[in-house]
């Protein structure tokens, strides 16, 4: 077996997001070589990529152990460590390698990338912005930079420069299928008085995701706001529907309700809420 071609091919369909197919070829040379570090890696990679962090581990310490100093290896440990929801160590993990090479505009994605999933926008645009990379072989890594970099932007409050970017990025075919640009889109629209154009990015938003419980909340928000109570009405219940413990659609919903003359449903939503708020200050994070 040629290693170098098979190597090439398992990168080549990991790049085009053909996680299996990747992975099949790595262990093709594993079956052949079993300490091939770049097989390993790049089953880590792939284990990773499918939401399975935990079997990325024993991969990466099959390089880690006798080569800890590895870079690749350590990157996507902490990689695996951000998918796996474990923030502490895949920050540290990120910043010791950037403190050791603040080029590495891989790891600096990937903090990025992680600051931008815990809401610390500010640091997130920071490290995205540091990580911008016109050689990146991967158009995945490019459009999430650029959506996240977007959202960044509107979130710590640079709304001009937000929304040139949110338009540029909605014209995109690689771009647009983002729920997450779309939405926040149509929440900079709607907080900059143009309600009619914000209702059509949550349309959008929802054509790509109709299960985005945010997407219905937000538009039953402008809806109210341009006076379509019913439709209103309806959107922010479907919110509740997806997610029955979001608390700020049943508020929504309240003001609705009480401008239709819906006096009873109000209430319910009102009691609803008093409970949720008793049982947030009786919790021990509360105290």
């Amino acid at each position: 077996m040629d290693a170098t071609a098979a190597l090439r091919e398992a990168g080549a369909r990991y790049l085009k997001g053909e996680f299996p197919e990747a992975e099949n070829a790595y262990r093709q040379v594993l079956a052949a070589d079993p300490q091939s570090g770049a097989a390993l890696l790049g089953m880590a990679k792939c284990r990773i990529a499918v939401g399975r962090p935990r079997e990325a581990l024993p991969f990466l310490e099959q390089i880690l152990i006798p080569k800890p100093a590895d870079r690749d290896a350590r990157r996507e440990l902490g990689h695996a460590y951000a998918t796996g929801n474990a923030f502490p160590q895949a920050e540290q993990t990120f910043k010791e390698l950037i403190d050791s090479d603040p080029g590495d505009k891989e790891s600096l994605y990937y903090l990025g990338c992680l600051m931008y999933q815990n809401g610390y926008y500010g640091a997130a645009l920071t490290y995205l912005e540091r990580s911008r990379d016109s050689q990146t072989g991967d158009p995945v890594r490019q459009v999430k930079t650029d959506v996240y970099r977007a959202v960044c932007l509107s979130r710590v409050g640079r709304t001009a420069d937000a929304e040139v970017a949110l338009r540029q990025l909605a014209i995109k075919p690689s771009a647009r299928n983002e729920p997450d640009l779309l939405l926040v889109y149509a929440e900079l629209l709607y907080e900059t008085g143009r309600p009619e154009l914000a209702l059509k990015q949550a349309d959008e938003s929802l054509r790509v995701n109709p299960s985005l419980a945010m997407a219905h909340f937000w538009r039953a928000r402008i809806l109210f706001h341009l006076k379509r109570l019913p439709e209103a009405a309806a959107a922010a219940e479907r919110s509740i529907d997806l997610i029955p413990q979001l608390p700020f659609p049943r508020s929504l919903l309240i003001r609705i309700y009480l401008a239709q003359g819906r006096q009873n449903d109000a209430a319910r939503q009102a009691d609803w809420l008093r409970r949720y708020e008793d049982g947030m200050s009786q919790s021990p994070g509360a105290r």
